[in-house]
C-alpha cells in the first residue's frame, strides 16, 4: 500500500511568495502606467508660438510639463553642419549617412518658468501619413557642455543647464533634494534630423507621451 505524501508544507512555502510576487508586479503596472493614446493637442502654425501645460500622474504623483514653444526655422541641406555639430557635442565621428538621405534643421524658440520639469521629451518631424522622423541631434546656443557628453542628451533644455526632473518611475531619486534649476527663462534649440529624400514633414511633434502631444507646422 504506497503512502501519500503530504504537500501542505510546499504551499506553506510557496503561496507567501505567490503574494509578494503578485503585489510586486500590480505595484509595477500601476505606478508606470501611461495611456496610449493622444487625445490632448496642442497645436499652432510655422512661426507662431504655441502655450502648453500638460499634466501626468504617476500613483498620487503629478508631473506638469508646461512652456511656449515656436517653430521659426525648417530647413533642409545641413548634412556638412550636422557632421561637424555632431562630433563636437559628441566627441566622436558623425554616423555614416545614406545617399538617399538628408539633413533637416528645426529651430524651436523656448521659454517656460526655469522650475517647470521639461526633461525626457522626444522630437520627432512626422509626415501626413504619420511617418515620424526622431531628432539625431539637438544643440543650442544656451549649451554648457561639461568635459564628457551626457549620458541621456535632453532634447528640450540647453545641455548642462535643465530644470528640474519629473516623476521618477523608478523611485531611484525619491529621497534625494533637487538641486536649484540652472535653466534659463527663453532659450533656442535646434534639432537635425536624419530624412529619406523626398520626405515632406507636415509637424513638428514635441511630446512626453500620451495622452498630450505639441505639433508645430512645418508648412510655411
Amino acid at each position: 500500500m504506497s503512502k501519500r505524501i503530504s504537500t501542505g508544507w510546499w504551499w506553506a512555502a510557496t503561496l507567501p511568495a505567490l503574494a509578494v510576487m503578485l503585489a510586486a508586479s500590480s505595484s509595477v503596472m500601476v505606478h508606470g502606467y501611461r495611456p496610449l493614446s493622444v487625445h490632448n493637442v496642442v497645436a499652432s502654425g510655422f512661426n507662431e508660438p504655441a502655450s502648453f501645460n500638460f499634466e501626468y500622474r504617476v500613483d498620487e504623483e503629478k508631473v506638469k510639463h508646461a512652456a511656449t514653444v515656436q517653430l521659426t526655422q525648417l530647413d533642409a541641406g545641413y548634412r556638412e553642419e550636422f557632421n561637424a555639430a555632431y562630433a563636437a557635442k559628441n566627441l566622436m565621428d558623425p554616423p555614416t549617412l545614406a545617399g538617399e538621405t538628408e539633413v533637416v534643421k528645426a529651430t524651436v524658440a523656448w521659454q517656460a518658468d526655469p522650475e517647470t520639469p521639461l526633461g525626457s521629451c522626444t522630437v520627432a518631424l512626422r509626415d501626413t501619413s504619420r511617418l515620424e522622423h526622431p531628432a539625431r541631434l539637438a544643440v543650442s546656443p544656451q549649451d554648457v557642455p561639461g568635459e564628457l557628453p551626457a549620458a541621456v542628451p535632453s532634447l528640450c533644455e540647453p545641455e548642462g543647464a535643465t530644470g528640474p526632473g519629473g516623476v521618477d518611475l523608478l523611485e531611484l531619486d525619491a529621497n534625494i533634494l533637487p538641486e536649484p534649476s540652472t535653466r534659463p527663462g527663453n532659450w533656442e534649440m535646434s534639432y537635425y534630423f536624419v530624412v529619406n529624400s523626398g520626405f515632406e514633414p507636415e509637424d513638428l511633434v514635441i511630446s512626453w507621451g500620451a495622452p498630450h502631444e505639441v505639433r508645430l507646422s512645418a508648412r510655411a
